[in-house]
């Protein structure tokens, strides 16, 4: 059955993962969706919950929300990781932002 977009928004891995899989208990998956499914589960490094969170801290902290989930996708592990991800933003971090950015993430993600 086709499904209706509602909203469109970016979401971060962990959370697309937690939606495939209430759709794996109501439907069989397509093959498409099988390899969404496999890679979701791959790169998946943080549990949804605590994804959802994390978004919400970076946000507050004055992270657009598309590069807050670009960050937790990717979940940097160094300063020089972490500035690439946010040089697409036309802010710039000073390095004690960069720091703190860092340091709420870098507990939570599984490299």
């Amino acid at each position: 059955m086709p499904r209706e977009i509602k909203v469109q928004k970016p979401i971060p891995i962990p959370v697309a993962l937690e939606y495939l899989e209430k759709r794996v208990e109501e439907e069989p998956l397509t093959d498409l969706t099988k390899r969404t499914y496999e890679y979701l589960r791959t790169f998946s490094k943080i549990d949804s919950e605590t994804a959802k969170e994390l978004v919400e801290v970076l946000v507050r902290e004055g992270v657009k929300e598309e590069i807050a989930v670009m960050i937790l996708n990717i979940c940097p592990q160094s300063m020089d990781e972490l500035r690439t991800i946010l040089a697409y933003e036309k802010k710039f971090y000073s390095t004690e932002e960069v720091e703190k950015i860092l340091s709420l993430i870098k507990d939570k993600c599984q490299p």
